[in-house]
Parts: structure tokens; C-alpha cells; sequence
């Protein structure tokens, strides 16, 4: 089976097409004594004008539908740009209001005095996850043909017993598809996360997600993608090719090999700045690559539990992926799960083979109505996988849903890093004549 196609759509600051003077929202008696000083502006390139939202009590946020038109910044004031025809949003207490903004040519710009020495040029800013560079850590010490998360450190064929003893009581027993008892393991911040399957009461997958990740010497955080390349004994998977917007293969996002009775595969941050490595999956080899990758009928069996358990495992691999990045964990939000919870149904009823986010308009209204009223939204939708390993990752390895995970978006006030606070989660499946189709739906927000 081929991989399911995914499609992921970004959804940046919310932007609405609408009518001049036609507002948004449900509060009809506040909308007749709160109205913008100007419905309609006439304006020349390079000129500004500044817009008042008359009587508005609550917080106003502007927004321009068309920036290379007009832009406005945070206190209404808009500058024409250039000549064409957009509209300006002012948007408070959930209601908006519009204004249409018809630019006309301006007057030929004064020639500029060529300087006497070259300027630097301007490096362009990119909204592609540019994670800050990882400072060393203190190297773990890890055993050959082990796997070590920071300091939780694991083997296949471990007894669980030796799984309580050396690690402790997990934070969480989940329900896998794959028919293992699933032991979660996490610190406090959400960092060096650590799943360990057991079969039969021996260890027989575990999956670490840590800037301090290693399997013996023969793989550590400390390697890239490059290295990984340059050794003939791995062998990229093409399952998890890195793909861009347009899903667009744009390199190998993982690598393979039998070390003894054990299959590695290995995951490389693939649009970080050195593409280390930072997720390593360990299982007995005795469990195929395809077996281990791919949702089919005769190795997966899953329930509403195995969809709630999923869901909270991709919850734990994101909040320990941000931390890789050093970024804070992101609040789970019942709210947010009611977002995404009739969606992940949809799709699965749907059945289709290339789910897409819903349009920024949907995504909001689904958030009004859920009593969340954020200035940042995003989703990502994705198919295909069998687990929270599958599903995590290839979001990590899509150019865009990476960008949703670190909380990278571009808004009317520039490329903005880390500004989601809160995301739900929900998984929904299909069962056809051969296979389980598994969906996720993944919600992000910034606070109010």
C-alpha cells in the first residue's frame, strides 16, 4: 500500500471575505451603536489614513485581507501600498467590521541618491521552522544495544518487571493498535518522552523523542542526516520522505538497519538548521518495516481506547518534540478537542485518501462556537498511519505542519515565532475490506 497522500493547509491569522459594511457575528444590538468611522476609503499609494472603530469597549484587532494593497497595524492605521482594491477588518468582542480600501496610483517616487558604498542585502525572512540552534547537552552514557531517552534507558526483550525496576511506574498504560501493552514515560516539561511496548510481558517496541536520544554508539542526537547518508549500513526509508507545501518530496527524513534481532529506524529533523537526529524507534525484528508503519487489517485492531490513547501520545511526542526547540508545552484544551473531534469523524466517514484542514472562516467559527476567541489558528489534518510514532513524525518531516507544531505563522504584523498556546487533538478510523484508514485532526491557537 502506498502511502496516503496528505495535504495540509496553513492557516495563518484569520482572514474572512466580505462585503463592505456587512459584519460577522451574533451581537446585533452592540453592532448598531459600534461602527467604523469609514466604511469606504479612497486613498493613493503611499498615503495613510486611521481607521477608528467608534464606541468598541472590547480589545480591537486589525487585519488587512490584501497587505501588498493596504496594510494597517495595531492602532487602525492603514497605508496604501499600491493601486488595486482590498478590504480592512476590524475585529472586537467576536464581531467585524469592514471597510473597502480602493488605492489609486500615488505620485512617482523622488529619485533616491545612489550611495557611494553597497548596502548588505536584506535577508528575506522565511516563516520555515528555523528552530533555535541546539546548545550541547551533557552527553548520557548509553549501553550498546540499548535505547536511552536522558536517562531512561531500555532494551528489547526487557522483562517489564526490569521495565518497573529500572524505570519506575510509567506516567500513563495506553492501549496500542498493535495489540502491545503500551508504557508512557515523560518528565515533567514534557521532555525525553520514552514508549515502551510490551508483547507477552518482554519488551518488544520502544520509541524515544529527546535531544539527548541514543540507541548504544550507534546512533546519537549528535548525528545528522548527512551522516546517516554517508554510512552505507543505513538505508533512508522513503515512507518518511520530507516533503514541502506542495508535497514535494524534498529529501530523506528517515534511516534504517538491523542491528542484531533489532530494527532501528531513525528520524532527522529534517527542516532544522543541522537536521539532527531526535527521534529513534527500536523493535524486534522479527516485525517487518511495513508491519510496523502500515495500518492493514492483519496487524492493527482499533477501538474508541486505541483512539484516545493515540490522541494523548501525539499530545505527549509534540510537547516533547517543542522541547527539543526549547519551547514551553503547549495546553491541551477540552475545547479544543471538541474542534477537532467532529472533523477527525468526518474525514474518517468520508473515507477519502487526502484529507485537508478546513478554510480559516470554518476553523474560527468552529472556535467561536466552542467559546475560544484567538488571535492565532492552524490546523493539520493527515492520514495514513497506524500510531502516534507514524502520525508525529510525519507531521515533523511536512513543511508546514512542522511550522503549526513550533508555532511559526506570518500575520499582518510580520513572520511570528512560538505563538501558539494551545492545541486538541482527536483520531477517528475507517475499517474497509482490507485496511483500517486512521485520520488525525490536530487545532492550534494562540490565547485571546
Amino acid at each position: 500500500m502506498k502511502k496516503i497522500e496528505k495535504r495540509i493547509l496553513v492557516v495563518f491569522i484569520v482572514i474572512f471575505t466580505v462585503i463592505s459594511g456587512i459584519y460577522i457575528g451574533n451581537n446585533v444590538s452592540a453592532a448598531r451603536k459600534i461602527k467604523l468611522n469609514k466604511i469606504t476609503l479612497t486613498m493613493k499609494a503611499g498615503t495613510k489614513y486611521k481607521l477608528k472603530l467608534l464606541n468598541a469597549k472590547k480589545k480591537v484587532t486589525w487585519m488587512s485581507v490584501d497587505k501588498s494593497i493596504a496594510k494597517v497595524n495595531s492602532k487602525g492605521v492603514v497605508t496604501a501600498v499600491k493601486k488595486g482594491k482590498t478590504t480592512i477588518i476590524a475585529k472586537s468582542n467576536k464581531v467585524m467590521y469592514t471597510c473597502s480600501v480602493n488605492v489609486k496610483k500615488g505620485a512617482a517616487p523622488k529619485p533616491t541618491v545612489k550611495p557611494t558604498s553597497t548596502p548588505k542585502p536584506t535577508v528575506k525572512p522565511d516563516i520555515t521552522p528555523s528552530p533555535t540552534v541546539r546548545p550541547t547537552k551533557k552527553p548520557v552514557n548509553v549501553p550498546d544495544n540499548t535505547l536511552g531517552s536522558g536517562e531512561r534507558m531500555v532494551k528489547i526483550g526487557m522483562s517489564e518487571s526490569d521495565v518497573v525496576s529500572s524505570l519506575g511506574n510509567p506516567s500513563r498504560k495506553d492501549v496500542s493498535p498493535f495489540g502491545f501493552d503500551s508504557y508512557v514515560y515523560k518528565n515533567s516539561d514534557g521532555s525525553d518522552y520514552l514508549l515502551v511496548d510490551m508483547k507477552d510481558g518482554k519488551v518488544v517496541n520502544v520509541c524515544g523523542l529527546s535531544d539527548r536520544i541514543a540507541y548504544g554508539k550507534a546512533v546519537t542526537g549528535n548525528m545528522t542526516g548527512a551522516d546517516l547518508a554517508a554510512d552505507t549500513s543505513w538505508k533512508s526509508y522513503s515512507w518518511y520522505n520530507a516533503t514541502d507545501n506542495s508535497n514535494n518530496s524534498v529529501g530523506k527524513g528517515a534511516y534504517t538497519k538491523n542491528i542484531g534481532n533489532v530494527r532501528l529506524l531513525v528520524f532527522v529533523d529534517f527542516f532544522a538548521d543541522k537536521q539532527n537526529v531526535y527521534c529513534i524507534q527500536a523493535f524486534d525484528s522479527s516485525y517487518s518495516l511495513n508491519y510496523m508503519t502500515k495500518p492493514a487489517l492483519a496487524n492493527c485492531k482499533f477501538s474508541d481506547e486505541t483512539m484516545k490513547d493515540m490522541a494523548s501520545e501525539i499530545y505527549d511526542m509534540t510537547n516533547a518534540y517543542r522541547n527539543v526547540h526549547y519551547q514551553s508545552s503547549l495546553e491541551r484544551l477540552t475545547a479544543l478537542d471538541k474542534c477537532t473531534a467532529g472533523y477527525s469523524r468526518t474525514l474518517a466517514e468520508s473515507g477519502q485518501d487526502s484529507p485537508s484542514a478546513r478554510s480559516s472562516s470554518e476553523l474560527m467559527n468552529v472556535m467561536w462556537k466552542n467559546d475560544l476567541d484567538p488571535l492565532y489558528v492552524a490546523e493539520n489534518s493527515y492520514s495514513g498511519c497506524p500510531d502516534a510514532i507514524g502520525f508525529t513524525n510525519s507531521l515533523i518531516l511536512q513543511e508546514g505542519s512542522c511550522a503549526h507544531l513550533l508555532g511559526n505563522v506570518s500575520s499582518e504584523f510580520g513572520n511570528e515565532f512560538d505563538k501558539f498556546d494551545y492545541v486538541g487533538i482527536s483520531c477517528s478510523y475507517k475499517k474497509t475490506a482490507k485496511l483500517y484508514k486512521v485520520y488525525l485532526v490536530q487545532d492550534f491557537c494562540s490565547k485571546d
